[in-house]
């Protein structure tokens, strides 16, 4: 495909060019958005990725001194730094697997980095400076959501320091109401958990014809969710009442979810609300975003296959599917 159409479709720019490919950026708001495009094996290939501007910068500001470090980011794909920052780093995109120099082009991207490294140098001098920042930063954060304060207290500095970050962004881009960022999910974590657990139930219940009787799906879409939503079901439910056939009726089915749900943690709980407030999908389909093997690109791509993928439709379901990987993710919580 053309670069310059792909540039203009989705609003990014060239970073690096290898052999048949190019890694393209642009950002939406708190999210790098990358783009790759070109040849593998002799079929074209349009992929898109999202990464948090703060996920990126934190590693770069807390590069090496010496040598190089390679580092899996929250969408699976991986970076790899130096002592210089962006001087030979790369970034290493998962499917197809090719290695792109982050060095290369686009001062608007590199710009962007430096920006958002001091950023984060900022916020943590006025973190050490000031006693009162913590609530200052959940203040902002508030909006009309009356917060469980005892939730609040054991938020992470570094967690303080990525809403902060976000809340700057957003605010000097006059983005706050529009954007999709972490923010809204420390919206529902800090909120009332009897509430929250009281949500999904409904939510459970509402969606209950997701369940699954068979052991396999003839419809023969690309876009098929059976295989998810069956290998949930057997991941978390009872597996012997959802054998071939086997019928779960209401009440054994919410048997099992509270069963489920004491076993979640706070952070497993907000980001199935948060999906599903965001989607109105089907709790029974994003509880994938809690197996140890979650694949973000496969759920993206079974979520917008029938979307054109420069459409707001489909950037909204990668930014959001993007946020609440990223709110899962250990290192956001202990970097």
């Amino acid at each position: 495909m053309d670069i310059d159409i792909v540039c203009r479709d989705f609003n990014v720019m060239p970073i690096c060019t290898v052999t048949s490919a190019t890694l393209c950026a642009g950002v939406d708001d708190v999210h790098h958005h990358f783009v790759f495009s070109g040849e593998d094996q002799g079929i074209s290939r349009l992929e898109q990725t999202h990464v948090h501007r703060y996920e990126l910068a934190n590693i770069l500001f807390g590069k090496p001194e010496s040598g190089r470090e390679s580092l899996t980011l929250s969408n699976g794909h991986r970076i790899s730094v130096n002592g210089n920052g962006l001087a030979n780093s790369a970034y290493k995109w998962k499917n197809p697997e090719m290695t792109f120099l982050l060095d290369q082009q686009n001062s608007r991207f590199h710009d962007l980095i430096k920006e958002d490294i001091n950023r984060i140098n900022k916020i943590r001098t006025s973190f050490h400076a000031d006693p009162k920042y913590r609530s200052k930063v959940v203040k902002q954060l508030n909006g009309k959501v009356e917060f469980n304060h005892e939730t609040t207290s054991t938020l992470t500095d570094r967690e303080i320091e990525l809403i902060a970050f976000e809340l700057d962004i957003l605010k000097e881009s006059k983005r706050l109401k529009k954007a999709t960022g972490a923010f809204e999910a420390y919206r529902v974590l800090l909120g009332d958990e009897l509430n929250l657990s009281a949500k999904m139930k409904e939510s459970f219940l509402q969606k209950f014809e997701y369940i699954i009787y068979t052991q396999s799906c003839d419809c023969g879409s690309p876009g098929c969710f059976f295989d998810i939503l069956k290998s949930n079901q057997l991941h978390f439910f009872n597996q012997a009442a959802l054998g071939d056939g086997i019928e779960l009726d209401v009440s054994t089915g919410l048997d099992h979810f509270e069963k489920m749900w004491e076993d979640f943690s706070p952070y497993q709980k907000t980001t199935l609300l948060f999906l599903d407030e965001k989607f109105g999908n089907t709790p029974w389909l994003n509880l994938a975003f809690l197996r140890p093997d979650f694949d973000l690109g496969n759920y993206q791509y079974l979520m917008c296959f029938q979307e054109q993928p420069d459409s707001d439709e489909e950037k909204d379901v990668r930014l959001v599917s993007s946020v609440g990987n990223y709110f899962l993710q250990k290192q956001v919580m202990t970097i």
